[in-house]
């Protein structure tokens, strides 16, 4: 009888025994699921490319379910309009005293702010990211993190501007990319320094590279319309939130 029973829990493990694999989700209002669908603003977490639970997005976290044999614990810290700087409140929000798994993606409100000249603000937008990154592997020495590319905003701009350009100049949604008075010199300047960011970012995964991934893919991917949000016609739409997930994992560190 004795026997039988330990081979019962040779063929069934338990979850008891073992510690939970943590993940983590820093970022803005992307990883928030941010107006993705219906009722807009309520219960959109669900829709998040990350930990995202809703059955009908494939995210990080319903992914790491059927390839993590452990028990999953998540918390999502973004929070929208988060710059880069205001990252260290959400490092400061983390409550696991151990994080196996993390995605990061911002710097879209950044560059939102950022100046014509912006090498000031591409080397504080760098050293903030790399404090950040820094001080997850420090704490965290088995920590591993997707590091998401800032997506291609000016040709969301390309796809919603006959139809949205009147509910961005309302909402004031990144006015130096959307607004209708920005002619097209500023536009191509801003969608250069996008490009700009996610080199920074892509140098910083090099430099951390046992720990971090970057996905430079999401900038290529190109969105479409239903992609995108039918209120802002910026933020992802529960398809777009879909896409994010699926580019990043499929090039993050889980990819078969």
């Amino acid at each position: 009888m004795t026997r039988l029973f330990a081979a019962f829990f040779v063929l069934y493990p338990s979850y008891a025994s073992a510690e939970p694999f943590n993940v983590v989700s820093m970022g803005d209002s992307i990883t928030t699921g941010f107006n993705s669908r219906w009722p807009y603003n309520f219960g959109n977490d669900r829709y998040s490319w990350a930990t995202g639970f809703s059955t009908s997005i494939a995210s990080h976290l319903n992914r790491l379910h059927g390839t993590v044999n452990r028990q999953i614990e998540f918390q999502n810290v973004a929070k929208a309009g988060t710059i880069s700087i205001e990252l260290s409140e959400q490092l400061r929000a983390i409550t696991f005293q151990r994080v196996d798994y993390l995605t990061l993606l911002v710097g879209s409100n950044d560059v939102c702010d950022w100046q014509l000249d912006h090498r000031h603000d591409l080397q504080s937008f760098k050293r903030n990211i790399s404090y950040i990154l820094d001080s997850l592997i420090k704490k965290h020495r088995q920590i591993k993190i997707t590091l998401s590319a800032i997506p291609d905003m000016h040709h969301l701009y390309t796809i919603g501007q006959k139809k949205c350009h009147l509910k961005w100049n309302l909402l004031s949604v990144c006015s130096r990319l959307l607004h209708s008075k920005r002619s097209t010199e500023e536009r191509q300047l801003f969608n250069r320094q996008v490009i700009d960011a996610n080199l920074a970012l892509q140098e910083l995964a090099t430099t951390y590279h046992r720990h971090v991934r970057f996905v430079g893919e999401v900038f290529n991917f190109k969105f479409s319309t239903k992609h995108t949000s039918a209120l802002d016609c910026f933020h992802p739409s529960v398809q777009g939130q879909s896409e994010l997930a699926r580019i990043t994992w499929g090039h993050g560190w889980f990819a078969k």
